[in-house]
């Protein structure tokens, strides 16, 4: 099962199959289209607590900039390369998009929340959100961009199986019958425990 389009801006925690030295990857997507995915780990092992306040000091500036949602991929890679050639040679990564399983919208980066439909929010994997929640790294960038996904307008959005009833295939007029009485439950909606 691979995933679907990721935006460009955006920082998504990965599952990589094919993982060597990183299997936690928290990917801010440079270009998410077409058969390979380029990205910068933020949770590379080779970056040092320095490398990463840098690195998300720059994606701060970058969302509070009003326009940055029209950047594109190789704007960005310049914008990084100018500014942090070092970080982003240790952790600038490219993944073949069918070997990328599972996926998790941790924060919306340079983009709104109304730039998501609710399709591409319903492919979330609700093990790799909370783990990626509680990362010191993502609460940083959460904090400081004001634009972290927040768990409750994803409640009903995780990925799960769907039970749909069989439709019906009486085409005439279904008979009425009588309803039976039913015993006063005090007001509580019906399921309420």
């Amino acid at each position: 099962m691979a995933v679907g389009l990721l935006a460009t801006g955006s920082i998504y925690s990965l599952f990589y199959t094919n993982w060597k030295t990183n299997i936690k990857i928290y990917a801010f997507i440079l270009y998410g289209m077409g058969p390979k995915v380029h990205l910068l780990n933020l949770g590379a092992r080779q970056l040092s607590v320095v490398d990463r306040a840098k690195i998300v000091r720059v994606i701060v500036k970058l969302s509070k900039i009003k326009n940055s949602t029209k950047y594109n991929g190789a704007l960005l890679y310049r914008i990084f390369k100018q500014y942090l050639w070092r970080e982003i040679s240790k952790c600038y990564r490219t993944l073949h998009s069918h070997l990328i399983t599972k996926a998790a919208l941790i924060n919306y980066g340079l983009n709104n929340e109304e730039d998501f439909s609710d399709l591409e929010k319903s492919f979330q994997n609700k093990q790799m959100f909370e783990q990626a929640r509680r990362d010191i790294i993502m609460k940083l960038i959460n904090l400081y961009t004001g634009r972290g996904v927040k768990l409750n307008t994803l409640k009903n959005k995780f990925a799960t199986t769907m039970n749909v009833p069989p439709p019906k295939t009486n085409v005439g007029p279904t008979p009425t019958e009588p309803e039976e009485p039913t015993e006063d439950t005090g007001g509580e909606p019906e399921g309420y425990y």
